[in-house]
């Protein structure tokens, strides 16, 4: 037995969902162990994989490691498979598990187990599988709870139709494969196509999985899904949609052994552990279809420069399209936040030259000159760029324009908007003027402009209160992330103008301290209320590229940003103190 304790150990865990699951672990900063029968070559570096057969009960119980929480994935790709025997390889595991006595178990059944169903399923409705895929799900279930040590806390967690990784063999990983690569092979739909299945992105499903196992306890059961359905027709023309093309297809009208509406409740979800999946099936489909292009084509040549890339938006910004694209950061001022994405370029845009070419330029750079000094700095900053080459141009202005337009910030930004608006007109570059909102996220420091929220997590974490002026300010609160996706769509659509980035809602501070106290806190922070009410009317964004209910809410981004400080407390602390960032 390894003498190795693990944070999480992913029992067949080098599958689809398992591998995406411990690459997310991993990078939380925990130690992943994933067993599965053979070598997969699939995990990530950072996570130990180890081949251990279960239904070798001997080699199991001499080699199973120790471990905070175990998921178990057994049966998840829905193959063809002997019940009897898959249901042997669990009762194996469990008597491990008993001996092993680790605090949590998760296993991943199939929302297919609940059998037709005309009105959502909850939880507690009774399950009728109809094939053996689903049988092994029930009967796996009905194991774990009757056989499971009662020391151990239990988690059922019964999952929708997952998609959106070239892993995945289901249905919408067939067809975006056959459009990527350019496919003309008619596509048979079995039964008549009405079948309908709630289709949730595996993004939504691996932080569903990390809500569900923070401060898990006891014994529950819950569904992982969207809580929408869609046939089998409407998937393949919204597929169809998103990526532009067609594909010949026909509906086979034989009888299938498949439940005909699968209709899944997510009210446990959202109330009970505070998570709402965040993908349309829109938008979640279109980020499948450049997951699997990119799989298809290799990883695209587009070099992108972000002037001010060491920033809180700059570096959420970076950390985003480093991904599938060469960036480069310039950074002004100086960041304490290592393991920086971007390569980064030891240049001050305003004096020096910067080298490279470059199809697309994001200017995050806050010039905090005088004002009669302001133009010329900007006039300086153009003329040490490489912009013969730039498809796009992308300035961030702010959304003071509306509510405080003639403040000296207010002022810089319409001075920025102006300079740039003539400067590309002249030079036929395509600019967009962004104005974001109040954003908050990974790499905000606290006590800077509009980082409230970042303060109220700095200050909870550390027991100090935080100062309010006004309780019934309202704001639209935006996260990070959504910035970043909304500027990839913009450089999709080659969306050129003004545009609003925010969630189109306001929400007041006191609304705010609730939602922090829900999603983070589990108790109120500690507030002074200095009742100094607003003269400034604020509104919410007007939105355009990104629809209403493809963003990130507002609980979800308040607990990914409070888990980013609880994970670089230190350096936090340090940015404070030396003003950076």
């Amino acid at each position: 037995m390894s003498e190795t304790k693990y944070d999480a150990i992913l029992v067949g865990g080098s599958g689809f969902i398992g591998t995406a699951f411990a690459q997310a672990l991993s990078q939380r900063g925990e130690r992943v162990l994933s067993i599965s029968r053979e070598k997969s070559g699939s995990v990530l570096q950072s996570v130990t994989e180890e081949v251990l057969d279960v239904s070798d009960r001997e080699v199991l119980e001499s080699r199973f490691p120790e471990g905070d929480t175990v998921f178990i994935f057994i049966g998840q790709n829905g193959a063809n498979f002997d019940v009897k025997s898959e249901l042997q390889n669990l009762n194996n595991l469990v008597s491990v598990l008993n001996m092993r006595l680790p605090k949590k178990v998760f296993y991943l059944s199939s929302a297919l187990a609940y059998g037709e169903r005309e009105i959502p399923a909850e939880e507690d409705s009774s399950l009728h599988p109809i094939d053996p895929y689903s049988q092994f799900k029930k009967e796996a279930e009905e194991l774990l709870q009757k056989e499971l040590d009662p020391r151990i806390a239990l988690g059922i967690l019964r999952l929708a139709n997952v998609y959106g990784n070239p892993m995945n063999r289901g249905f919408v990983g067939f067809v975006l494969k056959n459009i990527v690569s350019g496919s003309k092979e008619k596509i048979t739909i079995n039964g008549n196509g009405l079948q309908e299945r709630d289709y949730i992105f595996i993004d939504d499903v691996i932080s569903a999985l990390l809500a569900v196992k923070e401060g898990f306890e006891g014994r529950d059961t819950i569904n992982i899904a969207t809580g929408k359905s869609y046939s089998l027709l409407d998937l393949v023309e919204k597929i169809f949609e998103v990526a532009g093309r067609t594909l010949p297809y026909e509906v086979s009208g034989k009888e299938t052994v498949e439940v005909n509406r699968s209709v899944i409740s997510n009210t446990k979800l959202r109330k009970k552990y505070g998570f709402t999946p965040v993908y349309s099936l829109d938008l979640g489909l279109e980020q499948a279809l450049k997951r699997y292009s990119t799989k298809e084509e290799g990883v695209k040549d587009r070099k992108m420069l972000f002037l001010g890339g060491e920033g809180f938006i700059g570096r959420n910004l970076c950390e985003y399209f480093s991904k599938k694209n060469k960036c480069f950061s310039v950074g002004v001022h100086e960041s304490c936040f290592p393991n920086r994405r971007a390569d980064l370029i030891q240049k001050n845009p305003y004096t020096e030259k910067i080298p490279g070419e470059y199809d697309y330029c994001i200017h995050l750079i806050d010039n905090k000159v005088a004002l009669d000094t302001f133009l010329e700095k900007e006039k300086s900053l153009v003329q040490n760029l490489p912009l013969e080459h730039c498809k796009h141009f992308i300035i961030f202005s702010s959304a003071v324009m509306y509510a405080n337009p003639e403040s000296e910030y207010g002022l810089r930004k319409r001075l920025l908007e102006d300079f740039y608006t003539e400067y590309c007109n002249e030079r036929n570059i395509p600019l967009t003027i962004v104005r974001p909102f109040n954003a908050f996220g990974p790499f905000q420091i606290p006590y800077r402009q509009g980082s409230l929220v970042a303060n109220l997590i700095y200050n909870f974490q550390n027991d100090k209160p935080t100062e309010i002026n006004d309780m019934d300010a309202k704001r639209d609160f935006l996260y990070s992330e959504d910035i970043a996706r909304f500027v990839e769509r913009v450089l999709a659509k080659k969306k050129e103008g003004v545009l609003d980035i925010g969630t189109g809602k306001l929400t007041s501070v006191r609304e705010l301290i609730d939602h922090l106290e829900r999603s983070a806190f589990r108790k109120k922070p500690l507030i002074i209320d200095k009742k100094n009410k607003e003269n400034i009317e604020y509104r919410a964004a007007h939105q355009d590229v990104l629809e209403t209910g493809s963003m990130i809410d507002l609980d979800t981004g308040i607990e990914k940003t409070n888990q980013f400080f609880k994970e670089h407390q230190d350096i936090v602390r340090v940015c404070i103190e030396k003003n950076l960032g």
